[in-house]
């Protein structure tokens, strides 16, 4: 999984981000001061992982979780081309991915430049609810900010500044929220490779936080992925393979619809 956390500090002004995560802060944020109040990270993995949110919690009992939710069915569909675009997926469609989840789930059929089986579950990272029931438990729910996708999508100012209250910070002046990550493809498989998913030989020779961290070989890695990337509309989805996704987390849409207190019945 990716190895960015989901870690949001106290934005209670109390001490220095060092303060509250030493280490974490002097590896990751070297170049934060006391006048900075928050200390913010993310990772769309961190919420699969009771373990990850309970080390989470140790670091900072006073942390707060921000989470955005999405129709499963366009969730696995988008995520699916995303997994391509990195080269952890190798299944010709969507279709024939998810296909494989059970054959994978039992360690079969996993692509030889995939970083970790687990991104391959199509099934359970659509289960939003279940993993959002599974936050609240742990941190509780007045610590957890959820968005709602189709309400970024729609008013995406509103949604930022509701972000903001939710962490205590004043919004900036003039800011403004633009898409980030659309559906992206590649032009040489190789030079895709040497950006997105590096031979774990290459990365050892380098060593794994130099690979990282290194501002020389960052900017390579930028100019590779500048260079060899190009906007692409992936394929709608089939209606028979988006009737087939609903019915598989219909029960999962409704659980989250009782967390969130909230009708998504309109998600097909």
């Amino acid at each position: 999984m990716p190895k960015e956390t989901h870690f949001f500090a106290r934005p209670d002004g109390q001490g220095s981000p060092e303060a509250i995560a030493p280490i974490y802060a002097r590896r990751f944020f070297a170049h934060l001061t006391a006048d900075h109040r928050v200390l913010l990270d993310g990772s769309v993995s961190y919420l699969y992982s009771a373990q990850a949110v309970r080390s989470i919690d140790r670091l900072d009992p006073g942390a707060k979780f921000i989470v955005m939710v999405r129709n499963p069915v366009d969730l696995v569909h988008s995520y699916y081309h995303r997994l391509v675009y990195l080269m952890d997926e190798d299944a010709p469609s969507f279709a024939a991915a998810w296909e494989l989840r059970q054959a994978r789930a039992r360690g079969d059929r996993i692509p030889r430049t995939c970083r970790d089986p687990r991104v391959l579950r199509y099934d359970e990272i659509g289960r939003l609810g279940h993993y959002l029931e599974q936050l609240f438990a742990i941190v509780g729910r007045e610590r957890c900010h959820v968005v709602v996708f189709d309400d970024f999508a729609s008013d995406a100012e509103r949604v930022h500044l509701s972000v903001l209250g939710f962490i205590g910070v004043e919004p900036a002046v003039g800011l403004k929220v633009k898409p980030k990550n659309g559906a992206r493809d590649f032009s040489s498989a190789w030079l895709q490779r040497l950006y997105a998913n590096p031979p774990k030989s290459l990365i050892r020779l380098a060593g794994v936080d130099a690979f990282r961290t290194t501002p020389w070989i960052k900017r390579m890695r930028k100019a590779i992925k500048r260079r060899n990337t190009r906007r692409t509309t992936p394929p709608r989805l089939d209606p028979s393979m988006r009737s087939i996704l609903h019915a598989h987390f219909r029960e999962d849409i409704e659980r989250l619809s009782a967390l969130l207190g909230r009708d998504l019945a309109h998600w097909r």
